[in-house]
């Protein structure tokens, strides 16, 4: 417990004393000059902070490579580590819906230097469809920044005698529906068939097929979405440079398009 200051050393103007005198243990000049420099290399200025980034950031993928999530993560991380001047490194965790390396990203530490794509399945979809997820959203992650917005398509194996909605619901068909990027090759090189598209407009990639509203089911839009994450607690300063350059990055003719 530290002792009271007596009257006459609590008026003493040199800090070092009072402090002596209150713990009642150092005597003489060499104590006091002792605890002057104690208290000097505690009230001297701590060294700045290394400017956010100063080594390799990662970034996760949690799906395979090669698929349109991994491509476009990759041309924006080729950008962003021209811009920032460190290695964006994609890291691919694929996996039970893309929570293996969503997962991954919440338990990473809120540096800065582990970052990862979420999208609409491992940020909303996987909450409704699955019994347990290792991650809560609100909780472990943080949304840095808006990327990807993308239709869907509306497509259907070439075989079946289908070539619109009202056929496909008559029909009561098989189909498959997914992401422009992904299967728009599939439909442009012939091997399936589009039939619409899911947006509120038409795709300039498919501009001769209809929205899946325009073909006979009014209000139908589905969109698929996706961002940059990382874990709770990204300093703010961080969030703020990142964003920015991911703004910057997505300007890219190979994003825009």
């Amino acid at each position: 417990m530290l002792n009271s200051v007596p009257p006459e050393v609590d008026s003493d103007p040199t800090f070092a004393a009072r402090l002596a005198a209150a713990f009642g243990v150092f005597r003489g000049r060499a104590a006091l000059a002792l605890i002057a420099a104690s208290v000097a290399a505690l009230v001297a200025p701590l060294p700045a902070h290394a400017a956010w980034p100063e080594k390799p950031i990662r970034f996760i993928v949690p799906s395979a490579a090669g698929g349109s999530p991994d491509v476009l993560m990759r041309v924006m991380a080729i950008e962003l580590s021209r811009q920032m001047g460190v290695p964006v490194v994609v890291d691919n965790k694929p996996g039970a819906s893309f929570t293996i390396g969503t997962a991954e990203i919440a338990r990473a530490a809120p540096d800065g230097y582990t970052l990862g794509y979420g999208n609409i399945v491992s940020l909303a979809v996987v909450q409704t469809l699955l019994p347990s997820v290792p991650y809560d959203v609100d909780r472990d992650l943080t949304l840095v920044s808006n990327t990807v917005r993308v239709f869907n398509l509306l497509a259907v194996n070439n075989a079946l005698p289908v070539r619109t909605v009202p056929e496909l619901i008559a029909y009561n068909a098989q189909m498959m529906v997914d992401n422009i990027s992904s299967i728009g090759p599939h439909a442009k090189s012939g091997r399936v068939r589009g039939i619409a598209v899911s947006g509120p407009r038409r795709s300039p990639v498919f501009p001769d097929l209809p929205t899946v509203a325009e073909a006979g089911v009014p209000g139908y839009e589905t969109v698929a979405w996706g961002g940059v994450i990382g874990p709770a607690g990204l300093p703010r300063e961080v969030m703020a440079r990142l964003a920015a350059e991911i703004r910057k990055a997505l300007a890219v003719p190979a994003l825009v398009d």
